[in-house]
């Protein structure tokens, strides 16, 4: 990798591609758990819609 290459990261996956040189490397996967506070913005907004409450924002 060098400054200025594009890279796309699949946290579920665990897959990082540079766009540059078509390179690719294998990474641990995000367990379901942590995608699922990154999907919902953190853990005070996941745990606000589990239990059916406001979010804020």
């Amino acid at each position: 990798m060098k400054r200025g290459d594009r890279l796309s990261v699949d946290l579920a996956a665990g897959t990082v591609t540079n766009l540059t040189t078509s390179a690719t490397a294998a990474a641990q996967p995000l367990s379901a758990y942590v995608m699922a506070i990154l999907e919902n913005g953190g853990v005070k907004p996941m745990i606000r819609k589990q239990r059916g409450l406001l979010v804020e924002g």
